[in-house]
């Protein structure tokens, strides 16, 4: 591929689609669309209304890469991969758009998340999708230990709704239950997702998003657990307008956080870095490593 070739990574998660273009390893555009396609998903299966949502944004984010000339790779995660009818949604997205879906399992997901985050150093990651959270640990350039629990902020809201007593008793079980044999050293623990990347803007105490600002923000574990249960207390609305963050996303910061407070409890320490290099920055870093741009 031409070295001036723009490229879009289109990341569907479980909570929002979102997308990066860069060209020559420079990033010049970022969007992000709140469509929670992992909402009321009933029996397995992906909710209609969550699924056309999920397509309208799609639908912005291919105008943009087809606006900016640019080759599209795109790849989903739990609530796609999770569905019972999920070559439906994989079926529908590779006619309408012509490119091929890239599904990533849990642990791939995880690794992306690594490669984004850390860039070759040793740490652990915990990110706190939708649909699924995920603890990946990496030690010169080797995982040596991944996990992906089914439990997302998403998912765990249509589970527990506002009630903390039961999401953190649901929580305390499901995560023992869950991560075992993490390794004692770990390094830095980093943070990344829709809700790390929110706690980060409300930790920071902007009135507007800006990446340089609040990307590596550090925030410790009694912050997050307070912050969780201020969020418990209120509505929607009332976070949104307090906090400045949408709607559909003021839905779900009290599940996430708390995933993410209770997550790194079970890693044993008291801090964590917030950024905004993820599976996204991950995805571009492997598609270079494998030759594919």
């Amino acid at each position: 591929m031409k070295n001036n070739q723009n490229i879009a990574i289109i990341d569907i998660g479980s909570n929002s689609v979102r997308e990066r273009i860069s060209c020559n390893g420079k990033v010049f555009l970022r969007r992000v669309i709140t469509t929670q396609l992992a909402k009321n998903a009933q029996n397995g299966c992906l909710n209609e209304a969550s699924v056309l949502r999920t397509f309208e944004g799609l639908d912005l984010l291919f105008s943009l890469a087809r606006e900016h000339k640019a080759k599209v790779f795109a790849f989903a995660t739990a609530a796609v991969r999770n569905a019972k009818n999920k070559e439906d949604f994989i079926s529908k997205f590779n006619s309408k758009y012509g490119e091929k879906l890239d599904v990533l399992s849990g642990e791939n997901e995880g690794k992306m998340g690594v490669l984004g985050a850390l860039k070759g150093k040793s740490g652990c990651i915990i990110d706190v999708g939708g649909a699924s959270s995920e603890v990946v640990c990496s030690f010169d350039e080797k995982v040596i230990y991944a996990h992906s629990m089914q439990v997302g902020a998403v998912s765990l809201t249509d589970k527990c709704g506002k009630d903390f007593s039961l999401a953190y008793e649901f929580l305390t079980k499901q995560i023992e239950k869950e991560f075992d044999k993490i390794p004692k050293e770990i390094g830095e623990v980093y943070g990344i997702g829709g809700s790390a990347n929110s706690v980060a803007f409300i930790k920071s105490g902007l009135k507007s998003y800006n990446r340089e600002a609040t990307n590596g923000i550090v925030v410790d574990n009694n912050y997050l657990f307070e912050l969780a249960k201020k969020f418990y207390s209120m509505d929607s609305k009332q976070i949104s307008a307090e906090f400045l963050i949408d709607n559909l996303r003021a839905n779900v910061i009290h599940s996430g956080t708390l995933i993410l407070a209770w997550l790194l409890n079970k890693l044993c320490v008291t801090k964590i870095i917030l950024t905004e290099d993820d599976n996204l920055e991950g995805y571009y870093l492997w598609l270079e490593q494998n030759g594919k741009i």
